[in-house]
């Protein structure tokens, strides 16, 4: 069974960063431990730097995308590693006043047919606007509406505390048995 790693949080809260540094950590530790790792990055950050305008169908694009890039790689893999879960796009149709409950649904039927770690990620670096449709202050509300939406969801398994939460991620995947530990 694949375990899906998500990381949650409002935008520039160092998702893609801290999903890649896990990536790479994890990819550096794959024959040692037998098993394996691959990432799957945010496709709505690429519609951002080409300037793309997000409509209701455009989200629904996005979702699916996002979910279909995931898809590919489940009972392929042991571990997604995820800086945009695909729950987002339910939240974020949800918070543009969309229709979010289809999308919503094949989240909850996608969660019923595999394992998702879900984490909490804290904003502790100043926002950066590069390759983002938000302001700051915006930002800051997706924070809050999105911690209420996950945590009404789905089930946050951890709040990450330090600003290199990859190894937060690392540690609670060894202690809770998901990768062997080091011997």
């Amino acid at each position: 069974m694949t375990v899906i790693i998500n990381l949650w949080a409002g935008p520039s809260c160092r998702k893609s960063t801290q999903a890649a540094k896990l990536f790479a950590e994890m990819k550096a530790l794959e024959k040692e431990r037998n098993f394996t790792v691959e990432i799957v990055t945010e496709f709505a950050k690429e519609l951002a730097w080409m300037k793309v305008p997000i409509t209701e169908k455009m989200q629904n694009y996005i979702f699916f995308e996002q979910l279909k890039r995931e898809m590919i790689l489940v009972n392929a893999v042991d571990f997604i590693i995820t800086d945009s879960p695909t729950g987002i796009g339910s939240f974020y149709a949800k918070h543009y006043n969309q229709n979010y409950l289809s999308i919503l649904k094949w989240e909850q039927h996608k969660r019923n047919e595999n394992y998702c770690l879900d984490f909490w990620c804290p904003r502790l670096t100043p926002y950066n606007p590069n390759g983002r449709n938000e302001t700051e202050e915006q930002a800051l509300l997706v924070d809050q509406s999105m911690k209420t939406f996950v945590s009404d969801n789905f089930r946050i398994n951890e709040e990450l505390k330090t600003k290199e939460y990859h190894l937060e991620i690392l540690d609670y995947l060894q202690i809770w048995d998901f990768i062997r530990k080091a011997k």
